[in-house]
């Protein structure tokens, strides 16, 4: 341990991590705080400049139940970022000693520190800060006094300076802990509504002394929180009131829609809770979630209006796994959601396994063939690549038997396969024509190898309308060949560009002649009743949204993407606020009716870009020429950005 840091004089060692120590210590006043230290700080700049945001952000927090920041400095290569100390110890190690909770004064006792959690979660929120690792560890409590805060804001982040939903594509935490959309398994993204998952897994664990779920890995821990239900509290322990075990259930919901949306809900219903263990007859009549206001302009993430066709493709999927191959062919306009909804399809696959890949075809590659077809093959060799070492040379065996020396074909769109198959092939001259005919024989036998009965081969290939007339004449082959296996072929396309692509007009007939589970699917704009229900899962608010609505619907033609843009760009100006003092959705219908605001969502869009800050429009203009996707390192190398990280 070491003895001083910069003018403290340390007396204890409270935790040792990789990246930092924490440690207790006196000033030259005899005055107690809490040191938080990087060693080797020359080192470890990143970790320095993490610690010092940690600094920053504590500043900006006004709550008694966070912990305070006094002071960050460096001093003999460390970094040192010094807190208040309030003598208390973790969550942690309190619940060791005080659960099970087994009576009436436990439960009262576990409940107030409930609370005093949940103020500190809804003051932060309040303050568009988002923790990002609630767990037992990151509080501390003081039994003596009755204080409580909040700690380690090293994950943390300031909603309104990282992007305007608040959303972040993925975050680290405590794998014990971590909401399923933290996983970076699903398409939904973490935001302020993963604190409150975090913070259920906390109280599961204060009232029982267990964690919901256990898991030996971290791919253990993910499956849990992405499928596993957790045992319900009041039936793990049968003092606890049922309204209690509501509450986590709550916290715990898969879906962070389905959550609390705001601390204030939250806060009415565990004051409740704490009424009811004295006096149950509280609980009569009383429903969870009354008071729950979205504080936050948090647009719903799940799926309206497409129920029929949700239906049909988990069908066809059931279908697939018992060997009767599916080919579906999805069609609608821009924005109409037909990317979405085979995302939410792969979210939502009822536990069952299956081998899901997907591809896109770009605008201006079309002059490069097969791209989306190495994109799958690409995939499936990840898959493979991630299994164990007795699966991947069972999978390389079979590889190598099935397709002989025309592997090689396959390195070619899918580099990522050597590391599963053996380089050492021989190349046959054959001419142009035997090589396409080869090359489409072999990518069939390489699917069908991965179609296997139970586990079915989902393959989904976007934007069909851009595909070159190779790749076509191979999704014709697979849809035919493929007839009878463990297979589902889903394909979508922008039903205003189709007509012009003869190619793809040619391939849908052909395939749709042969009878082979064939069918189109047509996905339509939003009717009037599917925009309600949205724009009441966005406000949560009895107020009359017929004047809302009858914007929406002129405006945006139903048109799901263009909704979402602009509800944003009202929200962004302002015309759709909540109001400070009642906590109350508002809009302005009369200012909303005169905007000049186009029909199409590309002006939108194009105005919405106009508005972005110099600096990101030139990263956006660099990111585009990689096509659908990027890396930040890479576009940092091209700008000349290497020190300062990129975000958009």
């Amino acid at each position: 341990m070491i003895k001083k840091a910069g003018n403290y004089k340390i007396i204890d060692t409270l935790a040792e991590g990789l990246k930092y120590n924490a440690y207790r210590a006196v000033n030259n006043e005899n005055s107690s705080v809490v040191l938080k230290i990087v060693e080797n700080a020359a080192q470890n700049r990143n970790t320095l400049e993490q610690l010092n945001k940690e600094f920053k952000l504590l500043k900006s927090i006004a709550s008694a139940h966070v912990i305070k920041a006094l002071d960050f400095f460096e001093a003999d290569d460390k970094g040192i970022l010094v807190l208040e100390d309030i003598s208390g110890t973790t969550l942690k190690n309190y619940l060791q000693e005080h659960t099970p909770v087994t009576n009436k004064k436990q439960l009262k006792n576990a409940l107030k520190i409930v609370r005093a959690i949940a103020l500190g979660l809804s003051d932060i929120h309040r303050q568009q800060i988002t923790h990002y690792d609630i767990n037992a560890k990151n509080i501390i409590y003081n039994s003596s006094t009755g204080t409580l805060k909040l700690i380690d804001f090293s994950l943390a982040e300031n909603n309104t300076l990282e992007n305007e939903s608040g959303e972040k594509d993925f975050v680290s935490g405590t794998f014990a802990y971590i909401s399923p959309e933290q996983t970076g398994r699903l398409e939904i993204k973490p935001n302020y509504r993963s604190d409150f998952y975090s913070f259920g897994v906390t109280i599961y664990e204060l009232l029982t002394g267990t964690l919901p779920f256990t898991a030996d890995n971290t791919r253990e821990w993910i499956h849990a929180h992405i499928a596993r239900q957790p045992l319900k509290l009041s039936d793990i322990h049968p003092e606890i009131p049922q309204l209690v075990s509501e509450v986590v259930d709550k916290l715990l919901q898969k879906d962070p829609a389905l959550r609390y949306q705001s601390g204030l809900g939250l806060i009415k219903d565990i004051e409740k809770c704490i009424q009811v263990v004295d006096y149950p007859h509280l609980a009569k009549n009383y429903s969870i979630g009354k008071y729950d206001i979205n504080q936050q302009f948090q647009l719903p993430q799940k799926i309206y209006g497409r129920e029929e066709e949700i239906n049909y493709l988990k069908n066809a999927i059931n279908a697939a796994r018992k060997s009767q191959s599916q080919n579906i062919f999805k069609e609608g306009y821009s924005g109409i959601g037909k990317t979405r909804l085979v995302e939410f399809i792969k979210e939502n696959i009822d536990n069952q396994p299956v081998l899901f890949v997907s591809g896109k075809f770009e605008q201006y590659e079309q002059e490069k063939p097969f791209q989306a077809i190495g994109q799958l093959i690409q995939q499936i060799a990840d898959y493979v690549l991630a299994q164990k070492e007795k699966e991947i040379n069972s999978f390389s065996e079979s590889i190598s038997e099935s397709l002989g020396n025309n592997i090689y074909l396959l390195h070619e769109l899918a580099p990522g396969l050597k590391s599963i198959t053996s380089e050492n092939y021989t190349r046959l001259s054959i001419n142009l024509n035997d090589s396409a005919q080869r090359l489409a024989q072999t990518i069939e036998k390489f699917f069908k190898l991965f179609a296997i009965p139970g586990r079915p081969l989902i393959i989904f290939l976007d934007d069909l309308q851009w595909a070159d007339k190779a790749s076509l004449d191979i999704i014709q082959k697979l849809t035919v060949d493929l007839t009878n296996n463990a297979f589902c072929f889903i394909g979508s396309f922008r039903k205003e560009e189709a007509d012009q692509n003869l190619a793809l007009n040619a391939t849908i007939n052909k395939i749709e002649q042969t009878g082979s589970n064939f069918k189109k699917l047509e996905l339509k704009p939003l009717s009037r009743s599917d925009i309600k229900l949205f724009v009441s899962d966005i406000f949560n608010t009895k107020k009359n949204t017929e004047g809302l609505l009858q914007i929406l619907e002129t405006r945006t033609m139903g048109n799901p993407y263009f909704i979402i843009e602009y509800l944003n760009s009202l929200y962004d100006q302002k015309l759709i606020r909540l109001e400070p003092h009642t906590n109350v959705w508002s809009w302005d219908l009369e200012k909303i009716r005169n905007q000049n605001i186009s029909g199409d969502i590309a002006d939108l869009l194009k105005e919405k870009i106009k508005n972005l800050d110099d600096e990101v429009t030139e990263i956006l203009k660099v990111a585009s020429c990689f096509g659908a996707t990027f890396d930040e390192k890479s576009v940092s190398i091209i700008i000349n950005n290497h020190c300062c990280p990129i975000k958009i």
